[in-house]
């Protein structure tokens, strides 16, 4: 046992040190078709993985909501649901209107930034994190008055997810932690009416996921959920610490075939770079009450530009280091502006598209 000496008026005083107790970081990326929410008069925020697991729109196959976690941190079903295993990582499913609930919460503040940064549309890379990166309704979308739509008009449905609905796969309250935008592509994205319409109602890049962060007492994190009423809790997965932190993916995963998605964010497979357009967004609008859904125009992300280091560029042999498009003729091997961010290190690797667009509807509780 330790010892701790504290000298006082000259006098030596022995006492023995309290045990500090342990902490582990747990650090939790949520990716797929998800949107973070306003809670009215509230700091708070709310996640969402929408429901999609039925073909929807053009180029949408079914996803499944999953959690992932490596097996350093040896995920164990605590409520009899299947763990299956997929490369060096074991993953569950999660069921419709599952609210998620960290047992024993966190005393990490609630911290987080959603404003525009200074420098857009290609901020620096340290400034990539705010919310503003996850797209609002009422940024690109417009209903038939031309109004962008608001908080009045989203099907009460979403507000307060019921697994009869089958609206939402899973969802969490945001009450403490860091919560950051991940944008990886550096694709900035114009909202239009299809894929070759002229002009756009919005243009950004966005985030392919939002990292969560805080602290927990003791090395095991258990998840709990809870049924329609939102306040019955079940136990339903721990994960164990390594080296002092635990990370596990909560996802929407495409899931044909054989659980690609998964496969993924497992590893497993390699994702290509993203098409010039996102589909996807068409699920966003189905948060609006039908009278608005009817009618809206459905505006969906179109790339037309990258950031190559905190520059906007046009240029199609630009684009297409981060884009899946045919390869534009005469091509240098490097551009005068991407040798400027390579020598300034501002260049974004291009890399797979893992995850989908993103979106958080105002005032959504």
């Amino acid at each position: 046992m330790r010892l701790k000496c504290w000298f006082l008026t000259g006098l030596l005083i022995v006492g023995t040190a309290s045990a500090q107790a342990q902490t582990t970081r747990v650090i939790v990326t949520i990716t797929g078709l998800v949107s973070i929410a306003d809670v009215p008069s509230s700091k708070d925020k709310t996640l969402y993985l929408l429901n999609a697991s039925d073909s929807f729109g053009d180029h949408v196959v079914p996803h499944i909501g999953v959690i992932l976690a490596n097996n350093v941190h040896v995920p164990t079903s605590l409520d009899g649901r299947k763990v299956r295993v997929e490369n060096k990582s074991s993953w569950i499913r999660v069921k419709d209107a599952e609210k998620l609930i960290v047992k024993g919460g966190s005393t990490t503040v609630l911290d987080y930034v959603d404003t525009p940064p200074p420098g857009l549309p290609c901020p620096k890379l340290a400034d990539r994190t705010s919310l503003y990166f996850f797209p609002r309704l009422s940024k690109f979308g417009r209903k038939n008055d031309g109004n962008p739509p608001d908080a009045n008009d989203l099907d009460p449905a979403y507000l307060k997810p019921k697994k009869a609905d089958e609206k939402i796969a899973a969802y969490m309250d945001v009450t403490f932690g860091e919560l950051r935008a991940k944008v990886g592509s550096p694709a900035v994205w114009s909202f239009k009416e299809s894929d070759s319409s002229y002009g756009a109602t919005h243009e950004q890049m966005s985030a392919e996921a939002a990292t969560w962060e805080f602290d927990i007492a003791g090395d095991t994190l258990v998840l709990q959920t809870s049924d329609d009423d939102g306040v019955t809790k079940k136990d339903m997965l721990s994960l164990k610490a390594d080296s002092g932190v635990i990370r596990f993916t909560i996802a929407n995963a495409p899931n044909l075939p054989k659980h690609i998605g998964v496969q993924y964010l497992a590893g497993t497979k390699k994702s290509s770079a993203p098409g010039p357009s996102d589909h996807h967004f068409q699920l966003y609008y189905e948060y609006l009450n039908a009278a608005v859904k009817k009618d809206i125009v459905r505006y969906f992300p179109v790339v037309e530009a990258v950031c190559i280091g905190t520059a906007l560029s046009t240029d199609p042999c630009d684009i297409r280091r981060y884009v899946n498009i045919p390869k534009p003729t005469n091509c240098k091997t490097t551009s005068a502006m991407v040798a400027k961010a390579i020598l300034e290190k501002t260049l974004v690797p291009p890399g797979p598209a893992i995850g989908n667009l993103n979106c958080g509807p105002d005032g959504m509780p």
